[in-house]
């Protein structure tokens, strides 16, 4: 037998998938037995002599399926864990197989991750503007391009759904960027559920094609202006790959190339230049066009045509053609950049037996450098990063080093030294190395338990962070009483399936490492135990250790609704409720009746998995109880942070004995003179104490005249029958009433 189909389960919560099974013997027997879960088609677990997990989240119990008993427990449930659960029984010859559609709700959230696509695009094409919001949950997601703080619409929403069960999500907007957009900032907005407040993402354009008039932008008698409008111009630009060239342009029209470089020193011999200018010619292999500008004269000797002029660090990135006077040619230039050198970090390699220094050598200028290290004198080689370009132009590089745990001792020598054409004398940093040995102390965190609830998954978790050897070894133990067991040791893994442990190297952290023990509790087992993690570095024989509180664990109560027990022939009224599965032992149970405490009675009661049990009663007597009373219990235990009450209603006592009196039997025809016999029949739940009563009444009299009582017959105890025998006459009876009367 299964759960009824589909079963729904919240995200992170636990749920188990009911799947029994029944067998014509005491017990199964366990070589017949093959139990499978299929999750979509794919196998999850399996018990076939012995369990088969595939995932420390997804388990069956061993001991629960020799009880007939193959439910799958799923611990902190996933939007991937959604889909057709199959349960398989074998158990040879038969088979049998059923389906439950699990479902997941979504109560856990995901944030986005927001970027957008690069903002250097080619002036007056069509470009395309792309904003990426990977990773959401729920799918429900909203994106939209700004600028100037107004919507652009026009833009396109895709959705894509990932096989963890989040969302991508990719919104593009189309422009064709003009001159007035140079500089232009797009934002892209996203607004999700799980967001405080929308993430924003701005790119900025840059066009490539510039075209320039020279009239406008080289003037000799205005040189400051010109390398202003340069350095707003050009400033977003690299500058990488660029050549100069000089030309002398003849009155005849022919040119000349006179040699290539940023600078040119005009010959003594002015007058062979008469009627000629001069030109310089920046290129770069990306961009273009030329610009063009006016001719000048020349004007004397031993003037110097400085190509590469400029106060700024500048980066260009087109072709440039650069036509000014005869006396001088500016264009932009970066001068070299002295380089910003950190101090030798020491950083630990998570995952490997060894040290790693490093170095960030930043913001130089040109691109070539020269790091060499040393180690107590001796040269080492060390592994440089590719050098990055900054958005000034500099560059930035990170070198580093790696030496064996083994061979640092405390005191060592670290030496680096940078050469660089920047600087007259080369920057050196130098670190001394402290005892190698504290490198693995640092922090131990975790392993907390607080009020544990059976039923509920305990998870304790133990984190270290230092310089960790790949080496490191971690153990888990228990302590209960003077037993000391070892549940987790990572050279024979898990000890127990019980306990679950899962090591996680901590993401983008080198040497942070986190051990996590998983593990349902048993009263029996791990009441008042003790749990400790380890982790051993066996290269230095240091030892780090964690040990937990004593784990309290406490069964919550669970309360039945009060139930009224059937009545006797006693004149008394009994109520009872169940109260179970409560650890430990010590409870409290009110009965209350309007308000005011009654005395009940019932002991607990030992369950097999070591909760308790009770069955409390109350006894009330019949005359004390009148309709409408409110009858409660309050229960109040260690494990509940209120008391758990329930109440019932009383009834009259004719409901509650059910009585029901028949009508009076008459013979069919009563004479003058002669005895006759009339019968009353009443029936319910008869109290010992009872009294049937006579009533004669005459026509048109209001007085009433007691009979006494007759006979009755009590053989049967839910059945009453009273009958009257006299012999009327005409002058006493003729018309009158009988009544028959029942009260106790």
């Amino acid at each position: 037998t299964t759960d009824p189909s589909p079963v729904t389960a919240q995200l992170g919560s636990d749920i188990v998938l009911k799947c029994d099974f029944t067998v014509n013997a005491p017990t199964p027997n366990l070589d017949f037995l093959n139990v499978k879960w299929f999750l979509n088609d794919k196998l999850l677990v399996e018990f076939n002599d012995k369990l088969i997990p595939s995932s420390f989240r997804v388990r069956m119990s061993e001991r629960e399926i020799k009880n007939g008993s193959a439910s799958l427990s799923i611990s902190n449930v996933t939007a991937a864990d959604k889909g057709d659960y199959k349960c398989s029984v074998l158990y040879t010859p038969d088979k049998e197989e059923k389906i439950i559609c699990l479902k997941v709700e979504g109560k856990v959230r995901t944030v986005p991750k927001v970027t957008v696509s690069e903002s250097l695009m080619n002036k007056d094409k069509v470009s395309v503007l792309t904003c990426e919001a990977r990773g959401h949950y729920p799918k429900n997601i909203t994106v939209e391009w700004r600028s100037d703080v107004q919507v652009q619409t026009g833009s396109i929403l895709v959705t894509g759904e990932n096989k963890d069960n989040t969302f991508n999500t990719i919104s593009t907007y189309t422009i064709t960027p003009s001159e007035q957009d140079r500089g232009k900032t797009y934002s892209c907005h996203v607004s999700h559920i799980s967001l405080k407040e929308p993430i924003q993402e701005d790119m900025k354009l840059y066009l490539l094609g510039y075209s320039y008039k020279c009239d406008d932008l080289f003037h000799f008698q205005d040189v400051q202006t010109l390398l202003e409008k340069l350095s707003h111009n050009l400033s977003h630009l690299f500058q990488q790959n660029i050549t100069a060239k000089w030309q002398i342009m003849k009155g005849d029209g022919t040119s000349v190339e006179i040699n290539s470089g940023t600078r040119y020193n005009i010959p003594g011999d002015v007058l062979q230049f008469c009627g000629s200018y001069f030109i310089c010619k920046m290129q770069h292999f990306i961009l273009f066009p030329k610009l063009q500008s006016r001719q000048g004269q020349m004007e004397g000797a031993g003037k110097e045509l400085p190509c590469t002029v400029c106060p700024q660090k500048l980066i260009l990135k087109e072709t440039v053609t650069c036509h000014s006077t005869a006396t001088m040619t500016y264009s932009p230039v970066l001068f070299p950049a002295r380089p910003e050198v950190s101090d030798i970090k020491e950083v630990p390699v998570s995952g490997e037996d060894e040290v790693k220094f490093t170095v960030d050598v930043s913001k130089f200028y040109p691109k070539e450098i020269q790091i060499h290290w040393s180690y107590n004198g001796k040269q080492l080689e060390g592994k440089i990063s590719e050098p990055q370009c900054n958005d000034d132009g500099t560059y930035s590089v990170t070198n580093q080093i790696v030496i064996p745990e083994g061979g640092l001792k405390e005191k060592d020598q670290i030496k680096i030294t940078i050469e660089h054409d920047s600087m007259e004398k080369p920057a050196v940093k130098e670190k001394t190395l402290q005892d190698p040995g504290k490198l693995f102390t640092e922090m131990l965190s975790g392993v907390l338990l607080e009020k544990t609830i059976l039923g509920d998954r305990i998870t304790l978790d133990c984190n270290v962070t230092g310089c960790l050897p790949k080496s490191l070894e971690i153990e888990w133990t228990k302590k209960k009483g003077k037993n000391i067991t070892e549940l987790f040791s990572s050279k024979q893994g898990n000890a127990t399936p019980k306990y679950k442990v899962n090591n996680i190297n901590g993401a983008g952290k080198s040497g942070h490492l986190q051990s996590i023990l998983t593990f349902s509790p048993e009263i029996r087992e791990d009441d008042e135990a003790e749990f400790a993690c380890r982790f051993i570095n066996p290269n230095t024989g240091m030892t780090l250790e964690k040990r937990s509180a004593p784990c309290k664990i406490m069964g919550k109560p669970t309360v039945s609704a009060i139930e009224e027990l059937p009545m006797t022939d006693e004149e008394v009224v009994k109520f009872a409720v169940d109260v179970t599965e409560f650890y430990p032992r010590d409870i409290q149970i009110k009965w209350i009746q309007n308000g005011h405490q009654i005395p009940g009675q019932g002991k607990p009661q030992t369950n097999a998995d070591g909760t308790y049990s009770t069955r409390q009663r109350v006894t009330i007597p019949e005359g004390d109880l009148k309709a409408g009373d409110k009858v409660g219990v309050s229960v109040e235990h260690v494990s509940l942070e209120s008391a758990l009450t329930k109440e019932i209603t009383a009834v009259d006592t004719a409901t509650r004995r059910g009585y029901r009196i028949s009508k009076i039997s008459v013979p069919q025809n009563v004479f003058h003179g002669e005895q006759t016999t009339l019968t009353c029949v009443i029936g319910g739940i008869l109290p010992k104490s009872q009294k049937i009563t006579w009533i004669k009444k005459m026509r048109g009299d209001e007085k009433i005249k007691y009979i006494a009582q007759s006979g009755a017959d009590f053989s049967k105890s839910e059945l009453l029958v009273s009958k009257l025998s006299f012999t009327p006459n005409i002058a006493e009876d003729e018309e009158a009433e009988f009544i028959c009367r029942f009260s106790h």
